[in-house]
């Protein structure tokens, strides 16, 4: 009896240290709305959805077709994740990952009529995620790689850059 609970001990300790630091997948979130329609005139939405994205740097500003495209921006943020850090060392444990971010908005605005006005807002992401360190939780260094991965908008942005203009308009 004592050598079958030796050999499992054993086993857990192999998987644990075998499968220790992977990073599992979290479910992505349900997707914000990126369009709406404004009840207020074309130049205003335009105007206000300016002053709302100010921050942003412009490399397209076409007023007569509706579009505004910004540049590629860059920040540091966090994600949390779930990481197997073996059974000894706490099974699974969620935990804030650092990732650096860049981002770009593409924006059509568009009349609907006299008095409506349409915006659609497509963020572009690439992200670089930190790297995890031995020292336990918390424990990440900067990206080595050079290289963005291309990613999907949680939309949450585009939902928020929405709310802010539908602020502005309604000053």
């Amino acid at each position: 009896m004592k050598k079958i609970i030796i050999i499992l001990i054993g086993v857990l300790l192999c998987l644990g240290c075998s499968m220790s630091n992977k990073l599992l997948e979290k479910p992505p979130e349900k997707p914000y709305p990126t369009k709406r329609v404004f009840n207020a005139d074309f130049d205003i939405v335009w105007n206000k959805t300016l002053q709302a994205i100010a921050r942003y740097p412009l490399t397209i500003i076409e007023k007569n077709s509706g579009i505004i495209n910004t540049d590629w921006c860059g920040y540091t943020d966090s994600v949390s994740v779930s990481i197997w850090r073996g059974v000894i060392f706490g099974g699974q444990v969620e935990e804030e990952m650092p990732v650096e971010v860049q981002e770009r908005l593409n924006i059509l605005i568009t009349r609907v009529s006299e008095t409506a006005t349409g915006i659609e807002i497509i963020r572009y992401v690439k992200i670089r995620p930190y790297v995890q360190t031995t020292g336990g939780k918390g424990s990440w260094a900067p990206p080595t790689s050079q290289q963005y991965t291309q990613t999907t908008s949680s939309t949450r942005k585009e939902f928020d850059i929405l709310n802010k203009i539908e602020d502005l308009v309604n000053e």
